[in-house]
């Protein structure tokens, strides 16, 4: 398997402890360059952690919650949390 995907999960953290298994998983037995895009919640919680300190982990940012909006339909209203975007990558897309 190769190619880049995003990944949005629900912020609950059997979902997300699901989520970094299977991304993990994927990235070790990649035959290709394999990439993941993965935005979430910047809250403190220790699936959040594991996130920010995976083996794969290439690139982070923050999105402060003045500078984001969430989209409710056609209606754009201010976001509650501060967002967080991990790019996790095996070696071959390093390269």
């Amino acid at each position: 398997r190769r190619g880049a995907f995003e990944a949005t999960p629900p912020f609950a953290p059997a979902m997300l402890a699901r989520m970094r298994g299977h991304i993990h998983a994927l990235l070790k037995g990649a035959a290709g360059p394999l990439s993941f895009v993965v935005a979430l919640a910047n809250w403190s919680h220790s699936e959040v952690t594991k996130l920010r300190t995976s083996p794969y982990l290439r690139a982070l940012l923050t999105v402060p919650q003045d500078q984001q909006r969430w989209l409710d339909g056609a209606v754009a209203r201010r976001a509650p949390v501060e967002l967080l975007v991990l790019v996790l990558q095996n070696d071959a897309a390093m390269a």
